[in-house]
């Protein structure tokens, strides 16, 4: 596993979190009403200037496949473990739309702008819908500590 050091960069999941209320049943919203995608990224910066033009570049080609950022830059808390290095939190309308804007050709050009400037990973991951989120708390609800 790899460590990364004081000059990671990248946006920020805990800010976004924290931010968040907390609704036992979750109002139903564009990217929730269909099994919604995320891309989580870590990242550690090691050419801050050429990482920068990178970073210019992703907004309009993630709004292009209907994603957006949920987290990118802001402060992080570590509520639990080692803490981690700067994050990205990125929002798909479904795992096919995060694939399709990571292999575009719009994107690997972008991709190209950051190679040998830092160290990233990123990881795609399917969400909840509104009704699986609704049921899991439902039978959640059952339990008791």
């Amino acid at each position: 596993m790899r460590h990364f050091g004081s000059e990671a960069v990248i946006g920020i999941v805990g800010s976004y979190l924290s931010a968040v209320p907390f609704e036992p049943f979750v109002t139903p919203s564009p990217f929730r009403s269909v099994m919604s995608a995320y891309v989580v990224g870590l990242v550690e910066i090691t050419k801050p200037e050429q990482y920068r033009e990178y970073m210019k570049h992703t907004p309009r080609l993630i709004n292009q496949f209907g994603g957006r950022f949920l987290a990118r830059g802001g402060e992080m808390v570590t509520l639990e473990g080692d803490a981690l290095p700067r994050m990205v939190l990125i929002e798909f309308p479904s795992l096919d739309q995060a694939r399709a804007f990571y292999d575009s050709p719009e994107y690997r050009e972008a991709r190209r702008l950051r190679e040998g400037a830092g160290h990233l990973r990123l990881t795609a991951i399917q969400g909840y819908t509104t009704a699986d989120w609704n049921a899991a708390v439902e039978e959640s609800s059952r339990h008791s500590l």
